[in-house]
């Protein structure tokens, strides 16, 4: 008989929060299995792994209306949805976030398992319905019985379907080539004086991908602002 309680993740929907999958952890590849048991001692009190992200820019405008007044706005506002969306659950079940703001968890990977995830020339995740305006933003251990999502087969990446490669030749760095991507090349361009990508990508605002889902303007600089200076800090 499947006991299966009914996902409702509607409130999470509503304020940005638009992509979720629910997985039993015994079903998940083993490598995941032990990445999650060598990091979380107390796994065994759990049951289930929920993935929780965002596609598009409602999240960015819901966050607007959070408030600036933290370091990590973005993580901040992510781990408060969820916690008021399970406080709102007549299910009672406990739960533990891993990530963020450490990760637990190889996100890519597992969002591999629900069709979420290709890589893409610059190193950033890609599917056909969002491009690469999607993110992973909080992933819950619990001992819930929600049902869970089939695994799904990836398909053919969009990349192997885009003739023009305009990631590839608007690349400024000359880090995205057809045979790999030089993190390096990247980073060194990233912090030059004049560079172009300090505060974005222009390989991936050239994608042609779900244009229609491209984050604002502000979003964009506001994570490569931040991803740049991680990079200075560990210069």
């Amino acid at each position: 008989m499947n006991t299966h309680t009914t996902f409702n993740p509607e409130f999470l929907s509503q304020h940005g929060l638009n992509l979720h999958a629910v997985f039993d952890i015994q079903s998940l590849p083993q490598d995941i299995k032990q990445q999650l048991a060598e990091n979380n001692k107390d796994l065994s009190s759990f049951s289930q792994i929920i993935l929780i992200g965002n596609g598009g820019r409602l999240f960015w405008k819901k966050l607007g209306k959070f408030g600036n007044n933290s370091e990590n706005p973005v993580d901040d506002y992510s781990c408060s949805l969820v916690s008021k969306w399970i406080d709102s659950l007549a299910n009672n079940f406990s739960y533990k976030i891993i990530y963020p703001p450490s990760c637990d968890i190889n996100l890519q990977k597992i969002g591999q398992l629900v069709g979420w995830h290709h890589h893409s020339p610059f190193m950033v995740g890609i599917n056909n319905n969002w491009g690469t305006w999607y993110a992973y933003r909080v992933v819950i251990l619990t001992d819930s019985t929600f049902e869970v999502h089939p695994y799904i087969e990836p398909g053919l990446s969009p990349c192997k379907k885009c003739a023009k490669k305009p990631c590839i030749t608007q690349c400024p760095g000359k880090a995205v080539t057809e045979k790999k991507f030089s993190l390096d090349d990247c980073i060194n361009y990233r912090q030059e004086k004049n560079s172009s990508c300090r505060t974005t990508c222009l390989s991936r605002i050239s994608c042609p991908v779900a244009t229609e889902h491209q984050y604002t303007e502000e979003q964009i600089n506001y994570h490569y602002s931040r991803s740049l200076q991680t990079i200075i800090n560990c210069a």
